[in-house]
């Protein structure tokens, strides 16, 4: 897993092994997701701003394989 944000932020996590390289979530967050050369997502590793979170949570919801979490600190 990703790197765990700072207390009561939000922070946006892959499974590795879940992530079968789709793409999906690049196309439903641009704005923070992009996509390696094999199709695996690069993403900020640290605490998202509200409107990064918004976006992302448009991913997580739309990859086929649920490998995207966003992790709650609180």
């Amino acid at each position: 897993m990703r790197d765990r944000a700072a207390e009561g932020t939000v922070a946006l996590r892959v499974n590795p092994i879940q992530c079968e390289g789709v793409g999906m979530c690049a196309h439903l967050a641009p704005e923070v997701i992009t996509i390696d050369p094999w199709g695996f997502p690069m993403f900020p590793l640290g605490p998202l701003t509200p409107e990064q979170a918004s976006q992302v949570q448009r991913a997580v919801n739309g990859c086929p394989k649920r490998a995207l979490v966003l992790d709650n600190r609180r």
